[in-house]
């Protein structure tokens, strides 16, 4: 899996990672896929939180790490 993740995060095609790591291109290709499905699947959990009304607490935090 990590080769895969390296081969997709820097556009190495799919038929020049497979024969390295014993599987067919097709089977990459899907693994391609795979991880580009769990990245988009995923991404709502990376951003800030929604909130309803300004929270004094949060503000502070950023003033005081922001300067």
């Amino acid at each position: 899996m990590d080769l895969c993740l390296y081969g997709h995060n820097h556009s190495v095609p799919a038929a020049e990672v497979a024969p390295v790591i014993g599987l067919t291109p097709e089977q990459v290709e899907r693994v391609y896929r795979d991880i580009d499905v769990k990245r988009r699947t995923t991404r709502p959990l990376h951003l800030p939180a929604l909130l309803v009304k300004d929270v004094s607490e949060i503000s502070e935090m950023k003033k005081a790490v922001i300067g």
